[in-house]
């Protein structure tokens, strides 16, 4: 086996190792459930906070407001709570949204940790965080209120626990996918020096073919 087929062995089964790690940690990994705390002070406005599961690299997540209204208003403001120490989040601290009576309305609010919150060397090190909101609905009758609260648990790298799998395999994935990009790339490195290395010793023997052939001695200073 050549040089260049080694290279390439190896990094198939590199890539494929990466692939059985991906495939391992997603099947033994649990879909977070959100810890969900209600304090609603108004019947006309029931509020529930979920989270879906978080994106990589960024790792950011959806805080889903759900409102059981009985009201109908076109400008119901929602304002967020949340440790501005650790999360930033997509647009302002308040929103505005439109409920209808009898239905639910769905609103969600992304929010991304901030960079260097992550401490990579702690361990087992776990932090939480309380997101809140609070919903309130102005008409001519009367004032609505409702706040409601949500418990999201991250361990020292800014993951959302327990670990999604979801999550996981994109994590993973992206990783795995990335250094097969870097091996691609030092392998066609490689062959493109080996190939220009090849190339250079083929001129240099084809040279050493195109010597003229010494004359005779028996042949030298006679007429042909």
């Amino acid at each position: 086996m050549s040089t260049f087929q080694k290279i390439i062995v190896l990094a198939l089964t590199i890539i494929g190792i990466s692939m059985v790690r991906v495939l391992s940690v997603s099947a033994v990994t649990n879909t977070p459930v959100p810890t969900i705390s209600q304090n609603s002070t108004d019947q006309g406005l029931i509020l529930h906070l979920s989270h879906s599961r978080q994106t990589y690299p960024a790792k950011s997540f959806e805080i889903i407001l759900t409102v059981d209204s009985i009201i109908n208003s076109s400008k119901v403001g929602v304002e967020w709570k949340y440790p501005t120490n650790l999360l930033v989040p997509v647009g302002g601290i308040k929103d505005y949204i439109t409920v209808t009576a009898g239905q639910l309305t769905t609103f969600k609010k992304t929010f991304t940790p901030i960079p260097g919150t992550e401490l990579p060397d702690q361990a087992d090190f776990t932090r939480e965080a309380e997101i809140s909101v609070k919903v309130n609905a102005f008409l001519a009758e009367r004032n609505y209120l409702s706040s409601a609260a949500t418990t999201v648990k991250f361990n020292k790298l800014m993951e959302i626990l327990p670990l999604d799998s979801g999550y996981n395999f994109e994590k993973y994935g992206k990783i795995s996918l990335n250094w097969f990009w870097k091996i691609a790339l030092v392998v066609g490195i490689i062959s493109a020096i080996v190939f220009i290395i090849w190339r250079f010793r083929k001129y240099l023997n084809a040279d050493d073919n195109d010597v003229a052939t010494p004359i005779p001695a028996n042949l030298v200073g006679k007429s042909i």
